[in-house]
């Protein structure tokens, strides 16, 4: 993904980033610009064994900075195919890959992991239920996926019932069989009160997009 939108964020609304929920943190390698940028909660998700030492050692030192490793879809415990991306993890997804292979054909998936998932609702409620947060501390989701941006919304009603601010990759859809296009996004998180803001997409037809929400 691109840039980080606190910027952005401070120019088109008044409404501040008070907490971030990373759902595909990967090496969780943006955990600094939090620090820098004064947000002191911080939830970073990501299912690979891979992922969990880097995403601990960016979050030394913040107590409310949590590391959780899971793999986040609609539902939970349903057992899925977690397909390896080769280019260290990063194009790795829950979803099977297809016009991938053509737009990067240097990156393969040669390992597959079964996982159970889990929804976002529990994952969080489960961090709220241990830690004396509030359930409004965290205002920001980001979604870096590979396509299963539904997935994580639709096990999440709750979540975003607190959310302020959707950043995501987004794409027209095909790179991933089943995966989330932009227009049904839209559309999705329109009837939960957001709006478009931003959207950058590349010549291989993804990119990224921030969601506000105007009213509570």
């Amino acid at each position: 993904m691109g840039f980080l939108p606190f910027d952005l964020i401070a120019r088109v609304t008044d409404k501040k980033v008070k907490g971030v929920i990373q759902v595909g943190a990967h090496n969780a390698e943006v955990a600094d610009l939090y620090k820098e940028s004064g947000i002191p909660y911080a939830i970073f998700i990501d299912p690979l064994d891979s992922s969990m030492h880097s995403i601990r050692k960016m979050s030394a030192g913040m107590p409310h900075y949590h590391a959780v490793q899971a793999l986040v879809s609609d539902v939970d415990d349903e057992i899925v195919d977690f397909n390896v991306a080769s280019n260290w993890g990063a194009s790795s997804s829950m979803l099977a890959p297809a016009g991938h292979f053509n737009e990067y054909p240097d990156i393969t998936f040669d390992e597959r992991i079964r996982m159970p998932t889990s929804s976002l609702d529990t994952i969080v409620s489960d961090i709220l239920n241990t830690h004396p947060l509030d359930k409004e501390c965290f205002n920001f989701l980001f979604m870096d996926v590979q396509g299963a941006e539904m997935n994580v919304l639709i096990g999440a009603p709750k979540v975003l019932r607190n959310i302020d601010f959707v950043w995501t990759e987004v794409s027209f859809g095909g790179l991933y069989k089943g995966d989330t296009n932009i227009y049904d996004m839209i559309s999705f998180l329109r009837i939960r009160g957001f709006d478009l803001w931003y959207a950058n997409i590349n010549e291989k037809r993804w990119g990224d997009a921030l969601f506000i929400k105007e009213k509570k």
